[in-house]
């Protein structure tokens, strides 16, 4: 799985870009941009941000909602760009 930036992500914004995972023909689009979350300590904090497919539906025909989360490999920098490595995430169904 990767992320792409496409201009198809239908929460994206004016002067904002947001991700696309792409799984195969599985389409799950970033709604939101990623913020820290903050779990206590520097060592307990990671990156996360909510996304929804493009291609699967609940039970209810809505999409189904994930939580992506990144962790933090550079703690010390002040540049948000380089405090993970963005291409490595998790994905949970929500």
């Amino acid at each position: 799985m990767e992320i792409e930036y496409r201009k198809d992500n239908p929460h994206n914004g004016a002067n904002n870009i947001l991700g696309t995972i792409v799984d195969g023909n599985h389409l799950i689009d970033l709604t939101q941009n990623a913020y820290i979350n903050q779990g206590g300590t520097p060592a307990e904090c990671w990156y996360e941000a909510r996304a929804e497919s493009r291609t699967r539906k609940d039970e209810y025909g809505e999409p189904v909602q994930y939580r992506v989360t990144w962790d933090i490999a550079n703690p010390n920098t002040e540049d948000e760009s380089e405090a993970c490595d963005w291409d490595d995430f998790e994905i949970e169904e929500l």
